[in-house]
């Protein structure tokens, strides 16, 4: 990603004639900061509102009232005298993005009333997230919905019809087909299910009373409607949903004319039915690091189903559970809401954090973060073979408590290869943490491999390109930044004992999608029941 950046900022400069010599704003190229991720920037939010501006500048007082007495660990430098002990504010952020869930716990010691270092405890992620949630409230609230209207427009086997829609690919099926069912998804069915989850996220948390609302509401405010009191998306793309139905043109049937319900319980029940086992982790984790304060991050925690969801599984007293959308701020935050006291948008947390760290260092009176001791580690230590795509068991293990981030560590393991195989990875010890799918191990489709005899024995080994400590160069760095996660295919044997090596293939699949078809909202694929 850093080299990636400083590409694009070279290209930038380049395009514009802009050089590194002479004076003026454009005169030297920008520096790369990339030590800072979003956990990291909505803990800062949080502590400069609750420092600066609740508390009159006093960290310390932040922490006497919150935080905890914990021994402040050998990488972090020490207060003079050091203390056996001392107060500290560990904060654990959960951050529910679109692809993925990622929750971070961190621990912050005070020097002097003005400066904080920080420690992190953990950090993982889940491939669980909104999307998940968007894609349940289009099966569950939408489309049956649909299903209703087509009933009611005289189409036979409604349910059978949009199967054949939606629910996969068919033989007869043209590539134009798979387009148009793609478009069909990402501009009718996603806008309609997120409107529906915005109306739900104003609704008060006890509320039970559904509403029905017409679909063409949810796109008024895209601008005027289309022709013939329909949607205004394209025709061709509209009419990949009847253009098999003639009886449609009969009844006038639109899109537009469908009644969608708001049901905050049906939404409460996708909600338990996506993130129930993944706040499970997640709860474990911060209640085992005794969490002073959470903070709850992403968009889709400003539905209430989300928040209640989480303050169920007990992680924390409720009173330590501050979900940002309800979080005071002051006049210095720039993306306030319309109330002008709160964060009207989640992730403007992100921008706002990034600017006070790289501002903190020097630029703000009596508050300072050495974000140089935010260092990222892998969360890869248990990998093997996974049961499923979420699902590591102690059986399939190939390699147990490995740590990637140390220097020169290597290690390679031998397993039998009899079917394609994904392989991925937990943080814990524990087989029922979440584990993430990385890798997908193939034979490759040639002639050749069809004559290979299994078992193949496959030893697979870490592909780390070590750098050589402070004499290594930036690029040196980032090449082993980048190879402490890579695996490759180090030997490979079929029964009779031939080399296979090339025959095999281990690729990256980290989505890990169940059909095999694709990732559903580039197909254009879902699941009717």
């Amino acid at each position: 990603l850093r080299s990636r950046a400083e590409a694009a900022v070279k290209l930038l400069w380049s395009l514009s004639g802009w050089g590194d010599s002479g004076t003026g704003i454009h005169s030297h190229r920008p520096e790369i900061q990339c030590e800072w991720d979003e956990a990291s920037s909505v803990h800062l939010v949080y502590l400069y509102g609750e420092a600066v501006h609740k508390l009159g500048g006093s960290i310390r007082t932040l922490f006497d009232v919150l935080g905890k007495d914990r021994e402040r660990p050998k990488s972090l430098p020490a207060p003079k005298p050091k203390p056996k002990s001392e107060r500290s504010l560990r904060i654990a952020s959960v951050d529910v993005g679109g692809g993925t869930t990622d929750l971070m716990v961190t621990t912050y010691y005070q020097t002097d009333n003005v400066a904080l270092y920080p420690d992190q405890n953990f950090r993982e992620g889940f491939r669980i997230a909104g999307d998940d949630l968007l894609k349940a409230v289009i099966e569950r609230l939408v489309i049956p919905r649909l299903e209703e209207g087509l009933t009611q427009a005289g189409v036979p086997n409604a349910r059978n019809y949009l199967k054949d829609r939606f629910a996969g690919d068919n033989p007869n099926m043209s590539e134009q087909e798979k387009h148009l069912r793609r478009q069909f998804v990402l501009q009718v069915l996603q806008p309609i299910a997120i409107g529906v989850l915005s109306e739900c996220e104003a609704m008060p948390p006890t509320s039970h009373k559904t509403e029905i609302r017409k679909a063409g509401s949810f796109f008024e405010a895209n601008g005027a409607p289309g022709a013939g009191g329909e949607i205004p998306v394209d025709k061709r793309i509209l009419r990949y949903l009847t253009e098999d139905v003639g009886a449609l043109e009969d009844w006038q049937f639109t899109i537009a004319g469908c009644d969608i319900a708001i049901d905050p319980q049906a939404v409460e029940e996708c909600v338990l039915s996506i993130f129930d086992g993944v706040f499970d982790n997640i709860a474990e984790a911060v209640n085992h690091l005794d969490a002073d304060v959470v903070l709850l991050t992403g968009r889709p925690m400003r539905l209430p189903p989300m928040v209640n969801l989480f303050m169920n599984k007990m992680a924390v007293r409720p009173d330590c559970v501050i979900p940002i959308k309800d979080y005071r701020v002051g006049t210095w935050y720039p993306f306030r809401g319309v109330s002008n006291t709160h964060i009207d948008d989640p992730k403007t947390t992100a921008v706002v954090g990034a600017m006070l760290c790289a501002l903190s260092e020097r630029q703000i009176t009596n508050f300072t973060l050495y974000s140089k001791y935010l260092r990222m580690k892998s969360t890869a230590r248990y990998i093997g073979r996974l049961q499923g795509n979420s699902t590591l068991p102690d059986e399939t293990l190939l390699f147990s408590d490995i740590d990637l981030d140390a220097a020169g560590a290597s290690a390679e393991a031998e397993f039998d290869y009899h079917s394609p195989v994904r392989i991925g990875f937990r943080q814990l010890p524990l087989e029922r943490w979440v584990a993430t799918p990385l890798y997908k191990l193939t034979a490759a489709p040639s002639r050749s491999s069809r004559g290979m005899k299994k078992p193949v024995r496959v030893t697979v080994a870490r592909n780390v390109e070590t750098a050589d400590g402070d004499e290594a160069s930036q690029i040196e760095l980032l090449s082993s930044e980048a190879t402490r996660e890579e695996f490759v295919i180090e030997d490979a044997e079929d029964a009779d004992g031939v080399p296979v090596k090339r025959m095999m293939e281990l690729k990256l699949d980290t989505l890990a999608v169940e059909t095999g078809d694709g990732y559903w909202l580039d197909t254009g694929i879902i699941s009717i029941q």
